[in-house]
Protein backbone atom coordinates (compact mmCIF):
# COMPACT_ATOMS: atom_id res chain seq x y z
CA UNK A 1 0.00 0.00 0.00
CA UNK A 2 1.18 3.47 -0.85
CA UNK A 3 1.62 6.00 1.85
CA UNK A 4 -0.24 9.34 1.52
CA UNK A 5 3.10 11.12 1.16
CA UNK A 6 3.88 9.31 -2.14
CA UNK A 7 0.91 11.09 -3.80
CA UNK A 8 2.33 14.54 -3.12
CA UNK A 9 4.44 16.04 -5.91
CA UNK A 10 8.05 16.89 -5.33
CA UNK A 11 8.74 20.58 -4.62
CA UNK A 12 10.44 21.07 -8.00
CA UNK A 13 7.62 19.50 -10.03
CA UNK A 14 5.11 21.56 -8.01
CA UNK A 15 6.97 24.80 -8.87
CA UNK A 16 7.22 23.83 -12.54
CA UNK A 17 3.50 23.04 -12.64
CA UNK A 18 2.69 26.42 -11.14
CA UNK A 19 4.92 28.19 -13.68
CA UNK A 20 3.21 26.34 -16.56
CA UNK A 21 -0.21 27.21 -15.17
CA UNK A 22 0.74 30.89 -14.79
CA UNK A 23 2.07 31.02 -18.35
CA UNK A 24 -1.12 29.37 -19.63
CA UNK A 25 -3.30 31.97 -17.89
CA UNK A 26 -1.11 34.82 -19.15
CA UNK A 27 -1.34 33.54 -22.73
CA UNK A 28 -5.11 33.20 -22.45
CA UNK A 29 -5.40 36.75 -21.11
CA UNK A 30 -3.39 38.08 -24.06
CA UNK A 31 -5.53 36.20 -26.58
CA UNK A 32 -8.77 37.33 -24.96
CA UNK A 33 -7.61 40.95 -24.80
CA UNK A 34 -6.49 40.89 -28.44
CA UNK A 35 -9.70 39.33 -29.73
CA UNK A 36 -12.10 41.58 -27.86
CA UNK A 37 -14.00 44.48 -29.34
CA UNK A 38 -13.28 48.09 -28.55
CA UNK A 39 -15.07 49.48 -25.51
CA UNK A 40 -17.13 51.88 -27.67
CA UNK A 41 -18.30 48.96 -29.82
CA UNK A 42 -19.38 47.01 -26.75
CA UNK A 43 -21.31 49.96 -25.35
CA UNK A 44 -23.11 50.61 -28.63
CA UNK A 45 -24.09 46.97 -29.10
CA UNK A 46 -25.41 46.59 -25.55
CA UNK A 47 -28.19 49.16 -25.99
CA UNK A 48 -30.24 48.22 -29.04
CA UNK A 49 -32.66 51.12 -28.51
CA UNK A 50 -29.91 53.70 -28.87
CA UNK A 51 -30.32 56.08 -31.78
CA UNK A 52 -27.83 55.77 -34.63
CA UNK A 53 -24.92 58.17 -34.63
CA UNK A 54 -25.17 61.05 -37.10
CA UNK A 55 -23.38 60.46 -40.38
CA UNK A 56 -19.84 61.79 -40.33
CA UNK A 57 -18.85 64.45 -42.80
CA UNK A 58 -16.84 63.09 -45.72
CA UNK A 59 -13.12 63.09 -45.11
CA UNK A 60 -11.22 65.90 -46.82
CA UNK A 61 -8.97 64.86 -49.69
CA UNK A 62 -5.47 63.94 -48.56
CA UNK A 63 -3.00 66.77 -48.43
CA UNK A 64 -0.38 66.19 -51.09
CA UNK A 65 3.11 66.93 -49.83
CA UNK A 66 6.54 65.96 -50.98
CA UNK A 67 8.45 66.13 -54.20
CA UNK A 68 6.43 63.78 -56.46
CA UNK A 69 9.51 63.50 -58.62
CA UNK A 70 11.79 60.90 -60.08
CA UNK A 71 15.33 61.96 -60.81
CA UNK A 72 18.69 60.42 -61.42
CA UNK A 73 21.52 60.19 -63.90
CA UNK A 74 23.04 58.04 -66.61
CA UNK A 75 26.75 57.34 -66.37
CA UNK A 76 29.49 55.71 -68.39
CA UNK A 77 30.56 52.81 -66.22
CA UNK A 78 34.21 52.48 -67.22
CA UNK A 79 34.98 49.57 -64.91
CA UNK A 80 31.64 47.85 -65.70
CA UNK A 81 30.71 47.22 -62.06
CA UNK A 82 27.20 48.74 -62.29
CA UNK A 83 27.97 51.47 -59.75
CA UNK A 84 29.01 55.10 -60.19
CA UNK A 85 32.47 55.42 -58.71
CA UNK A 86 35.88 57.02 -59.28
CA UNK A 87 36.75 57.22 -62.97
CA UNK A 88 33.14 56.98 -64.19
CA UNK A 89 31.60 59.90 -66.05
CA UNK A 90 28.02 61.05 -66.35
CA UNK A 91 26.59 60.74 -69.83
CA UNK A 92 24.57 63.50 -71.51
CA UNK A 93 22.06 63.09 -74.34
CA UNK A 94 20.69 59.73 -73.16
CA UNK A 95 16.92 59.18 -73.41
CA UNK A 96 15.07 58.23 -70.22
CA UNK A 97 11.43 57.11 -70.19
CA UNK A 98 8.67 56.91 -67.59
CA UNK A 99 5.99 54.32 -68.39
CA UNK A 100 3.21 52.46 -66.64
CA UNK A 101 4.49 49.54 -64.49
CA UNK A 102 4.19 47.00 -67.30
CA UNK A 103 6.00 49.38 -69.73
CA UNK A 104 3.17 49.19 -72.25
CA UNK A 105 2.36 52.91 -72.21
CA UNK A 106 4.88 55.76 -72.35
CA UNK A 107 3.93 58.60 -69.99
CA UNK A 108 6.97 60.90 -70.12
CA UNK A 109 10.39 61.04 -71.72
CA UNK A 110 13.39 63.32 -71.48
CA UNK A 111 17.03 63.56 -72.51
CA UNK A 112 19.78 63.79 -69.92
CA UNK A 113 21.52 67.16 -69.64
CA UNK A 114 25.27 67.67 -70.09
CA UNK A 115 25.88 66.33 -66.57
CA UNK A 116 23.91 63.14 -67.31
CA UNK A 117 21.05 64.18 -65.02
CA UNK A 118 17.33 63.85 -65.65
CA UNK A 119 14.21 64.78 -63.67
CA UNK A 120 10.50 64.07 -64.00
CA UNK A 121 8.44 66.45 -61.84
CA UNK A 122 4.79 66.85 -60.87
CA UNK A 123 3.98 63.14 -61.12
CA UNK A 124 0.79 61.74 -59.67
CA UNK A 125 1.11 59.25 -56.82
CA UNK A 126 1.47 55.74 -58.19
CA UNK A 127 3.66 53.03 -59.65
CA UNK A 128 5.95 53.77 -62.58
CA UNK A 129 8.71 52.10 -64.56
CA UNK A 130 11.75 54.25 -65.37
CA UNK A 131 14.00 53.04 -68.15
CA UNK A 132 16.92 54.21 -70.26
CA UNK A 133 17.31 53.67 -73.97
CA UNK A 134 20.84 52.31 -74.08
CA UNK A 135 22.78 54.50 -76.55
CA UNK A 136 24.28 52.95 -79.68
CA UNK A 137 27.76 51.58 -79.05
CA UNK A 138 27.03 50.95 -75.34
CA UNK A 139 25.91 48.00 -73.19
CA UNK A 140 24.09 48.33 -69.90
CA UNK A 141 26.02 47.48 -66.72
CA UNK A 142 23.04 47.49 -64.36
CA UNK A 143 19.28 47.22 -64.89
CA UNK A 144 17.96 49.22 -67.80
CA UNK A 145 14.65 49.81 -65.99
CA UNK A 146 13.48 50.20 -62.42
CA UNK A 147 10.06 50.01 -60.81
CA UNK A 148 9.43 53.14 -58.74
CA UNK A 149 6.61 54.12 -56.38
CA UNK A 150 5.88 57.84 -56.14
CA UNK A 151 4.08 59.00 -53.00
CA UNK A 152 3.76 62.62 -51.96
CA UNK A 153 4.89 61.93 -48.41
CA UNK A 154 7.99 59.95 -49.42
CA UNK A 155 11.47 61.14 -50.42
CA UNK A 156 12.12 61.69 -54.11
CA UNK A 157 12.93 58.51 -56.02
CA UNK A 158 16.38 58.53 -57.60
CA UNK A 159 17.58 56.11 -60.26
CA UNK A 160 21.08 55.57 -61.71
CA UNK A 161 21.69 53.86 -65.03
CA UNK A 162 25.15 52.52 -65.91
CA UNK A 163 26.28 51.95 -69.48
CA UNK A 164 29.70 50.99 -70.88
CA UNK A 165 31.25 51.31 -74.33
CA UNK A 166 31.46 48.11 -76.32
Amino acid sequence: MLSPISYLPSPISYVLSMIRLTMLFAAMAIVVAGCGRQQEQQASSESPAASPAPAAAPAPPPVMVGPREISGYVFEDKNRNGQFDTGDERLGSATVLVTNPSATRRLHNTTTDASGSFRFADLADGEYRVSVLVPDGFDRTNDDSFSVTVLGNQPMAEVHFGVARR
